[in-house]
């Protein structure tokens, strides 16, 4: 059992308000937007591996997928 879908609607809001304070204290777009795009990729990496047997099922990271292909 993985994350509740809150928790992770809180994290990504959690991640636009940091996002927003970082814009308003550095007063550039460009930092604010780097900031989102890090806090929801990290958001999105703990989701993912909250619920990480359906991860890695519709990835195809099983036994039958690619790494059989390097082995």
């Amino acid at each position: 059992m993985g994350l509740s879908i809150a928790t992770v609607q809180r994290m990504f809001g959690a991640s636009l308000v940091a996002s927003v304070g970082v814009w308003i204290l550095q007063g550039t777009m460009m930092d604010s937007v780097l900031t989102l795009i890090a806090l929801c990729a990290l958001s999105a990496a703990i989701w993912g591996l909250s619920e990480r047997e359906s991860t890695l099922h519709y990835l195809n990271l099983t036994g039958s997928g690619p790494w059989n292909l390097l082995a």
